[in-house]
């Protein structure tokens, strides 16, 4: 029998164990329909694999759309069921091994615990069953996939000399079908007298209507500024284009519609319609060209290339829109069923030939229109392709003359539309960066940047839109190839699910995302301080050192804030931050204590305010104003406009002088001197007057004391003094004294007083036979030399020498 304390404890034990068997049960009991169904069509899938010989290829596509729906049901199941299977084991472990006096409770939960282990582990194994049956099922269906378009490449049918041959027998036949064509299928015939009065109105409203808003359009072409950049030119090109190609392709659109509605057969499309929505998208291919390539007036070509390649290449893009037209017309159901086989396979011939040959042409001319001379080999390759597609075609070879065309061509759009917007984008951020136009610098002062500072995050900008932009480009040249919906559903899985490295995850749609979460987070930064600097706090009565302070600390904080909210939806776990932290920490105590010792004591400057921007400080051998205050170090801009960089625990440990910490007042020191003889009083009241006069010197007792005129001393050749006058604004030191000395000097002219300069008079005395000596007496200096006759001469205060 139990004891007190046994039992106490193991009701105790039931108390925890009891709410934790009772979810685990619920949990166990939910259902799994989701299972059981992506099991039953996993099950479908395979069967219908094993009846169906070669499915079609839209059959196998829609399976590789369930495929990965089932692995995913299959993978959250897995995750559930492991999670599940560790609580049991856990309450299992907490219970401990049976014993003979155990309490019948406790035998109870455990036998539950065990059973329901049973479940979960059936379960699992169930998912594990449906993650492997899905994989193998995704790689019997790509493989399928990839048999298939094997089989369609290597499909042959007549080749070119025995659809040649075959149209040479019967030459009538040719155009005989095209005027039973003509006259069957036109779907004229079918229109009444009323119908077709209203298509010519119809189409004479469009082409007034179009050239009624030519002029505007133009007026607006004119209006758009000539920069110099792509964007402006494109802006000016579409305009201008669209004004000239307006009345053509409103007038084909509205036939196309008109011909809709009134429905010109009953059965199935007229060639007329179709006629009229070729058309329509032929102009609107031209309006493309003609806005790239040849801008009508007044646009200019904008694009870096000569003007003989643009011509040119405008020319085989529109014998392309005409091909293009015309493989459209010819691929419609009404077509085809209208013209005999041979006939069919004699203008497919003839059109693939004349595309091929063009398409060469035009890649040549675009590799000169990007400026790719220098690289050859490129376009060698490409023309190798289009031969050898033009060879299979000819050979019979139908559809891999369809799939390296498509290939190629679709391959060279993508990259040349992935580098006109690269180019486009890149002109917006140096226009952003520089401040080219009105809006650019507006949007400079919202987000509060200088005109002498970069944009902030236009750097991670545009690394993020060279990654999107590139990475779409080069997934869209991948599917142009015939990319299978196995690889990109790897793809996708491989963006959306990452890369395990070790314990970390490489996930790039969160990278991306959290890229995006950063510049954004950037950027309301920098407008939340430009408000917080224009017009909240400059409303309040706090200094300028606080002001700064406080704007300077929220901006770091937002961009702190910013960053780590990046670092979480990007998918990094603080967790490896601390350990992080942990490295750094000792990184500091070796080798990283003078960059801490700057930080803490850009964190002082920043609180403490003992110097700002603006300032004039002297920092040793440095003079110059505070230009900027950073984390780490102090800009220094000195009068030279040489940028000093000062580590911040030089200012924060060294002497700063500061001119302008607490007001700009500062005193300024002028000597003066004056002649003997001249009256000292008057001197005195004549400099205390140029003093008081001067705008910048302070005249109010209660802000600074007032200018004073001192009596030095009495020098050797003048009598000395000194204005000491306090001015308003120190940075004007040099600028005021140098308008006290012009004032002096005027003054002193003006009423007659001397302003002496040191002199000496020399003396020449014939002493003896051409012997030199020199006397010196007081206040001067006499050279004394002998001549003939024993006389003696001398020199002084500006005399000539005596004979």
């Amino acid at each position: 029998m139990l004891c007190l304390p046994s039992r106490v404890f193991a009701t105790l034990l039931l108390a925890v164990l009891l709410p934790l068997a009772a979810v685990t049960a619920h949990a166990a009991a939910m259902p799994e329909e989701e299972v059981k169904a992506a099991d039953a069509r996993l099950n479908a899938i395979k069967q219908a694999l094993e009846a169906e010989e070669t499915p079609e290829r839209d059959v196998l596509r829609a399976y590789l759309g369930e495929i990965p729906a089932a692995r995913e049901v299959a993978n959250e199941c897995i995750e559930r069921n492991e999670s599940r299977l560790a609580n049991l084991e856990e309450s299992l472990a907490t219970l401990g091994k049976s014993g003979p006096h155990e309490a019948a409770g406790v035998q109870q939960q455990r036998a539950a615990f065990q059973l329901q282990k049973r479940d979960v582990e059936n379960q699992l194994q169930l998912c594990r069953v449906i993650q492997l049956r899905s994989d193998q099922l995704q790689d019997r269906v790509t493989r399928l996939q990839q048999a298939i378009l094997t089989a369609r490449l290597a499909a042959r049918e007549q080749p070119a000399w025995e659809v040649i041959g075959e149209n040479l027998s019967e030459p009538a036949q040719l155009w005989n079908t095209a005027r039973l064509f003509l006259l069957r299928e036109s779907g004229l015939d079918t229109l009444n007298w009323i119908e077709f009065i209203g298509l010519l109105g119809l189409a004479l409203v469009g082409i007034g209507g179009s050239l009624y808003a030519r002029a505007p359009m133009f007026a607006t072409a004119e209006r758009v500024p000539e920069t110099g950049t792509i964007a402006a030119g494109f802006l000016r090109a579409l305009l201008a284009c669209a004004a000239s190609i307006l009345p053509a392709l409103v007038t084909s659109v509205a036939v196309a519609l008109y011909l809709t509605v009134v429905g010109v057969r009953e059965q199935g499309w007229a060639f007329i319609t179709l006629l009229s929505y070729g058309l329509a998208g032929y102009f609107l291919f031209i309006l493309t060209v003609r806005v790239f390539l040849a801008p009508s007036p007044p646009a200019k070509p904008y694009l870096p290339a000569p003007a003989p390649v643009l011509r040119s290449l405008t020319r085989r893009l529109r014998v392309l829109g005409i091909v293009i037209l015309t493989v459209s017309l010819f691929s419609a159901t009404l077509v085809v069923e209208s013209f005999p086989e041979p006939v069919r396979d004699l203008l497919r011939l003839l059109v693939s030939t004349v595309l091929i040959i063009n398409l060469m042409r035009i890649f040549w001319l675009a590799g000169d229109l990007l400026r790719w001379h220098d690289t050859r080999l490129p376009r060698l390759i490409i023309t190798a392709g289009m031969l050898a597609a033009l060879g299979a075609e000819w050979l019979g070879y139908l559809e891999l003359s369809e799939y390296i065309v498509t290939g190629i061509a679709g391959t060279i759009v993508v990259f040349w539309g992935s580098w006109f917007i690269w180019h486009l984008f890149g002109e917006l951020f140096d226009g952003l960066d520089e401040g080219r136009r009105g809006w650019h610098r507006a949007v400079r002062r919202s987000l509060g940047v200088r005109a002498d500072q970069y944009m902030p995050g236009l750097t991670w900008l545009r690394f993020l839109l060279a990654i999107v932009l590139w990475s779409g480009a080069l997934l869209l040249a991948l599917l142009m190839w015939g990319l299978s919906d196995t690889g990109l559903a790897f793809i996708m899985r491989m963006l959306n699910e990452g890369i395990a490295l070790g314990e970390f995850e490489l996930v790039p749609i969160r990278l991306l995302w959290g890229l995006i979460v950063l510049i954004v987070g950037i950027g309301v930064t920098g407008w939340f301080k430009q408000r917080l600097d224009q017009r909240w706090l400059s409303r309040s009565r706090m200094e300028r050192g606080a002001h700064e302070a406080i704007v300077t600390v929220t901006g770091y904080l937002g961009v702190a804030l910013a960053l780590l909210v990046g670092l979480a939806v990007a998918g990094v776990k603080f967790t490896n931050l601390a350990i992080i932290a942990g490295a750094l920490s000792v990184g500091i105590g070796f080798g990283l204590q003078n960059i801490f010792n700057n930080f803490v004591s850009g964190l002082i400057l920043l609180f403490e305010r003992p110097v700002k921007t603006n300032d004039w400080v002297v920092v040793g051998p440095t003079e110059g104003y505070i230009k900027r205050i950073s984390i780490r170090s102090t800009q220094i801009e000195t009068f030279d406009r040489a940028d000093v960089i000062v580590p911040n625990s030089e200012l924060i440990q060294g002497q700063v002088t500061n001119w302008m910490l607490r007001d700009p007042f500062g005193r300024v020191i002028v000597p003066v001197r004056a002649a003997y003889g001249t009256d000292p009083q008057q001197v005195r009241d004549l400099l205390l007057g140029i003093a008081e006069r001067h705008p910048q010197v302070i005249n109010d007792a209660l802000l600074a004391p007032t200018p004073i005129v001192l009596f030095r001393r009495l020098g050797e050749f003048a009598m000395e003094f000194e204005i000491r006058a306090f001015i308003r604004d120190i940075e004007y030191f040099l600028s005021v004294v140098s308008d006290l000395n012009f004032e002096v000097e005027r003054v002193f002219r003006e009423n007659g007083i001397e302003i002496p300069y040191p002199r000496q008079d020399i003396r020449l005395h014939r002493a003896g036979e051409d012997e030199p000596r020199l006397e010196r007496d007081a206040g001067s200096t006499r050279l004394v030399r002998s001549g003939k006759g024993g006389g003696t001469g001398e020199m002084g205060d500006g005399g000539s020498p005596d004979a």
